[in-house]
């Protein structure tokens, strides 16, 4: 796959940190990195606050040390068995979930982490070499709206409970929410969504559920798999949600994906990725998440995804592209750049009303019932307002 000729300002190459760029080497297969990485002093929590625990743990596998390994490689190692013990669990309550939909023949697709974990193509390759290499929390679903009910109907007969059972949350769920929260079997967390979240537009999940095709794996039985350039679209745009600074994992999924693409010889991915960004109107996030990617990793594609949409930003997106390390970019600003460059999304300018007067139903979810419902409501105003920490979720993402 050849990378189109593009405009790239190399003035404002994108920069990222040492320590990054060692996590980035190691778990691409560089061994001297890998060996370096391991006897670091932060090398056990490096990979557990980006994301790479059960990858660096199965390529240190192949290392042999002279005495016993450094403490790194042991939190490495249990990183991999939680995650492996936590893909059982989901992949147990996968196959539930995909008996129980099928049965009432709605069209669905697993979407981010479960997605890529997973994903097979047509020749039996895969994004993620092992499931586990891929951590995951939490089953994402996306149905078809007019789908949504019956299959929250069907999983809640298959013993799936909502997280929220109030009257308000509800009413948020569906003035303004996207994903209905339960959890299954040993305490598995779903998010069934039938649309994304408010900072993209309304009909962006249904064009994703148009493109999609059946798994090539039969995984999914009557499931879909997202087209792999809707997949780079949305891992990039989900990103963004989480609250900096972000962890590199996040942006691995991207050169992944690229990986995979190259190696079934997918002549369209760029192309097709651009003109859904264009579509959906995600070029900034595209272009932010191809950057980072690209200065990890060097695949050509990202690089090549993040150059031709570069011409397609607006002045206030522009402005992001000089910020030397991206990653580390405020979730507010890119949403604000966003809405200053008229760029479709579901919330539009009511995100920021918002801001300083939340949905009753997230004062609902997120209060005590004991409390009288005005210091619920300045609580709950609070929360929002406060800066953003990486162990808080978000109002809009959750982990994948």
């Amino acid at each position: 796959m050849t990378e189109p000729k593009a405009s790239w300002d190399t003035a404002q190459e994108t920069t990222v940190g040492h320590e990054q760029r060692l996590l980035a080497s190691a778990v691409d297969g560089d061994r001297q990195a890998l060996a370096r990485l391991a006897v670091h002093p932060e090398g056990g929590a490096l990979a557990r606050r980006h994301r790479l625990g059960p990858a660096l743990a199965l390529r240190a596998a192949h290392l042999r040390w002279s005495d016993a390994p450094p403490p790194a490689v042991d939190t490495w190692r249990e990183e991999l068995r939680k995650a492996a013990v936590v893909h059982l669990a989901l992949d147990d309550a996968l196959g539930r979930i995909t008996t129980a939909l099928d049965r009432i023949a709605v069209l669905w697709a697993p979407i981010k982490g479960l997605d890529l974990a997973h994903r097979v193509d047509a020749d039996g390759r895969r994004v993620y070499a092992r499931a586990e290499e891929r951590r995951t929390a939490d089953l994402d679903l996306l149905v078809e709206r007019s789908h949504f009910e019956s299959a929250r109907d069907a999983l809640r007969a298959d013993g799936w409970r909502a997280l929220w059972t109030g009257p308000l949350a509800e009413r948020y769920l569906q003035d303004e929410g996207y994903a209905w929260q339960a959890t299954g079997p040993g305490g598995v967390l779903l998010e069934l969504h039938w649309r994304l979240w408010g900072s993209v537009g309304d009909d962006v999940a249904d064009r994703l559920l148009a493109r999609a095709a059946p798994a090539a794996d039969g995984s999914t039985g009557g499931g879909q798999r997202l087209d792999l350039a809707d997949a780079w679209l949305l891992a990039a745009t989900h990103l963004w949600l989480e609250p900096p600074p972000r962890a590199i994992g996040r942006f691995w999924d991207l050169s992944k994906i690229a990986d995979a693409a190259r190696a079934a010889g997918d002549e369209g991915f760029i192309e097709r990725v651009v003109a859904a960004a264009r579509e959906a109107d995600l070029q900034a996030p595209a272009v932010l998440g191809g950057r980072v990617a690209s200065a990890l990793w060097q695949r050509p594609e990202c690089r090549a995804i993040a150059a031709r949409l570069m011409p397609t930003l607006r002045s206030a997106e522009r402005r992001l592209i000089a910020h030397p390390r991206p990653e580390e970019l405020p979730t507010r600003r890119l949403a604000w750049a966003r809405l200053r460059s008229g760029r479709r999304t579901r919330q539009g300018w009511r995100v920021v009303w918002r801001r300083l007067w939340p949905h009753p139903g997230l004062v609902e979810i997120g209060t005590s019932e004991r409390l009288p419902w005005t210091l619920r409501r300045i609580y709950a105003q609070w929360r929002v307002l406060r800066p953003p920490s990486p162990t808080r979720h978000a109002v809009e993402g959750a982990p994948d």
